[in-house]
């Protein structure tokens, strides 16, 4: 059944908590207290809380400590206390905690990303989205929650999971021709350099962890917690293959080496300790130099390499196929003999002491002789041709009793164990399983595990190390190490080393296709054939049949690629035709543009100067017109003047002062004549004056010639009739003293 899927919440909550800080217990536990509220949706009592956690988390908590931590959030702001003893989480905590829970969701969806371009790359046509899905519930959150769980279960329980089954039955669902492009989908999937991939997984590693730890006995909580101010002593015996992995001799060697990366920058806080049996030293010598031995006189060049790299091998041969072309096509002599030469010292070099003390008696022991006879028909039970012989069995049985031995007498908890081994063997973790099960029925419960897998260890030392990047790349390594090292037919891997030798043989194989190489070393008929016969000559001549097939089989490809090939060319030739038609229907479409264009512009070059003229000849009529209509007006203006100011005031001037003379004159006896010129003169001389001034302050009056000519004769004017005046007013005075003549 698939996991129920953590929620973005508690991921984002616990993710913080890093457990060799002081208060991490407490921390989890709010954490997951908080958790139930805010995944309920509303405000919640102490009894609903701890269902929520049981139903959701099957995490059971003591109403007593809830109701402590509770109280503890409230005082904090982090919860909010409501009628009836009910909790919910106040606006401030939920508004901190959305963009936690947005990068939660968002993280998600690029590790599902780079799963989909794994598996498109080599399982191509499934549906991507449903294949993530699949794989993440039945799988991967399943995988990480075991790794979680036996951190806690080691801690708590002394026990661990062992299930390396897993990926096998997981891939039981789909077709049988990709599991094996499945499982390089994983590999590539579990890359320990991809920084958002490290954080999912650690992220959900460490949620899967609280809730594990959830049910902690009080007595383990204080010890843990005892834990982050102590230095505790791991002195860790690795297997073979870890050793190799270590070295840098198989697939997983940057898995191996990332370990030992962490284990250097953890120094201080924690004594690490690598040691290897010399009889580890002397099993890894004796497969040294078996593999020298069975790939000796292969000839490796490098198509043969990188097809021999896509086969199932055992790790050393695979490594070496791998490194061969990277190192200038060694041979397996120059390869693996410093090695075997000087392992002790290259041992050293990477972090890893022998443990020089003398542990042969322990192959004469009864419980270890016993141990190897019930492990030796188990192998043969289990796994037939691929059993352990009695040799392998006899290494892996005396680390075990070495490593417990050095245990104390009595151990507590396993933080007291001090020695473990450490491998990847998980037929070594299962006889490790199987030993204890036997101990704690002969009535020793304290018996606690004695080997653990890479991944184990480096979670069990978060305890004392911060999360570092170096912590992250080793935990995801050693997670990815079981699709690195899987068991392989002995075999089969005989027969493909058959056809390598007897390929390289040929002096031009080197001009032969990889891709050929590889259909030739996966021809199921071949190996059928070889797998029946151990006559050299005969294997040589299967293989050269089969090299005659291949070259057939290139024959009829390249006969048929090229009929496709001509047949492409004339499909290429036709649309190349069609294509110049084009080009030529283009290129006449595209003069015919630009003559339109050219049209186009010219009309509007035409257009505008039209535009031009025509629009200074409105300017000009309009100023005509302008000129014509203030010409009328200033006519009109000027002639209004003169009727108003010239014509109309010099009649009435006339007539005024004639009359006013004849009455003057009639009634004073004074003569006519002066009185005419006196008054015209008077009147005369007022209308000059105010016509001069009105003139001269009126716009269009002003600058009229017949009045320019006026001003200039107005002093004339203002003369003659001042003349006339004075003329007149003399006249009267002289006529006004003058006797009166008397009559005789």
């Amino acid at each position: 059944m698939a996991i129920q899927k953590l929620p973005p919440e508690l991921i984002s909550l616990v993710h913080h908590i890093e457990l060799n800080k002081a208060g991490w217990w407490d921390k989890g536990l709010d954490q997951l207290l908080i958790t139930a509220i805010w995944v309920a949706g509303r405000d919640q009592s102490v009894g609903e809380i701890l269902a929520q956690l049981k139903k959701s988390f099957q995490v059971e908590i003591e109403i007593e400590k809830a109701q402590s931590h509770l109280s503890t959030l409230c005082s904090k702001s982090i919860l909010v206390p409501m009628p009836d003893d009910r909790y919910k989480i106040s606006e401030e905590y939920l508004e901190k905690y959305d963009d936690d829970i947005r990068e939660a969701e968002a993280l998600e969806k690029a590790v599902e990303e780079s799963f989909i371009v794994a598996l498109t790359k080599h399982c191509p046509g499934i549906d991507v989205h449903a294949a993530w899905k699949d794989f993440n519930e039945r799988f991967l959150l399943p995988f990480v929650r075991d790794v979680g769980a036996n951190t806690y279960r080691l801690l708590s329980e002394g026990n661990l999971k062992i299930a390396p089954s897993r990926f096998k039955r997981f891939v039981r669902t789909y077709p049988e021709e990709i599991h094996e492009p499945f499982a390089e989908v994983v590999k590539e999937f579990l890359d320990p350099k991809n920084l958002q991939l490290r954080s999912y997984i650690l992220r959900s590693l460490n949620a899967f962890f609280f809730i594990e730890a959830g049910s902690l006995t009080k007595e383990t909580i204080e010890a843990l917690t005892k834990l982050s101010g102590s230095q505790p002593t791991f002195n860790i015996f690795v297997d073979t293959n870890f050793l190799f992995s270590i070295l840098g001799l198989i697939p997983s060697a940057a898995d191996g080496r990332s370990l030992i990366k962490l284990i250097s920058r953890i120094k201080g806080n924690v004594n690490v300790r690598l040691y290897a049996l010399p009889t580890t030293v002397d099993e890894a010598r004796r497969k040294l130099i078996s593999t020298k031995q069975f790939l000796a006189g292969l000839r490796v060049v490098p198509n043969l390499a990188e097809a021999a790299s896509r086969m199932r091998l055992d790790g050393l041969a695979l490594k070496f196929f791998e490194e061969s072309p990277k190192r200038g096509l060694m041979s397996a002599e120059d390869y693996f003999e410093p090695y075997i030469a000087d392992l002790i010292s290259m041992m050293r070099t990477k972090g890893v002491e022998l443990y020089n003390e003398d542990v042969d008696h322990y192959k004469t022991k009864p419980a270890v002789i016993d141990d190897i006879m019930v492990q030796l028909e188990s192998e043969r039970k289990k796994h037939k041709e691929r059993a352990k012989d009695y040799e392998k069995l006899e290494h892996d049985m005396v680390l075990w009793h070495v490593t417990r031995d050095m245990r104390p007498v009595r151990i507590e908890s396993p933080l007291d164990a001090r020695c473990w081994v450490v491998t990847i063997d998980y037929r070594m973790l299962g006889f490790d399983k199987f030993k204890k099960q036997i101990l704690k029925r002969r009535g020793d419960d304290s018996s606690v595990p004695v080997c653990l897998y890479p991944t184990t260890l480096i979670q069990m030392l978060q305890f004392w190390v911060p999360r570092t990047p170096e912590f992250e790349e080793a935990m995801l390594s050693s997670m990815r190490l079981p699709f690195l090292y899987q068991e392989f037919d002995y075999a089969a891997e005989k027969i493909t080393l058959d056809i390598l030798r007897t390929l390289g043989q040929y002096e031009n194989i080197g001009d032969l296709k990889t891709e050929a190489v590889s259909s030739i070393l996966m021809s199921k008929a071949l190996r059928n054939k070889m797998s029946a016969t151990k006559d050299v000559e005969k294997k040589v001549k299967l293989i050269r049949e089969a090299l005659l097939e291949q070259h057939k089989k290139t024959t009829a490809e390249l006969h048929t690629l090229t009929e496709r090939l001509k047949l492409k060319e004339k499909e290429l030739e036709e649309e190349s035709v069609s294509k110049r038609t084009a080009e030529q229907q283009l290129a006449n479409k595209h003069t015919e543009l630009e003559s339109l264009q050219q049209m186009v512009q010219e009309l509007k070059s035409t257009s505008e100067i039209e535009k031009d003229v025509l629009s200074d000849r409105i300017t000009q009529l309009e100023e005509a017109a302008s000129a014509k209509d203030l010409k009328s007006q200033i006519q009109r203006e000027r002639t209004v003047f003169i009727v108003k100011w010239l014509a109309v005031p010099l009649l009435l001037i006339i007539m005024i002062m004639t009359t006013s003379a004849f009455v003057l004159s009639t009634t004073t006896g004074w003569k006519l004549w002066q009185m005419l010129v006196g008054f015209h003169s008077i009147g005369l001389l007022i209308w000059a004056i105010i016509f001069d001034w009105l003139g001269s302050r009126t716009p269009h009056v002003r600058d009229w010639p017949p009045f320019i000519r006026f001003k200039k004769l107005r002093k004339v004017i203002f003369g003659i009739l001042g003349a006339l005046i004075l003329g007149v007013l003399a006249n009267f005075i002289h006529d006004w003293l003058k006797p009166s003549v008397p009559t005789h």
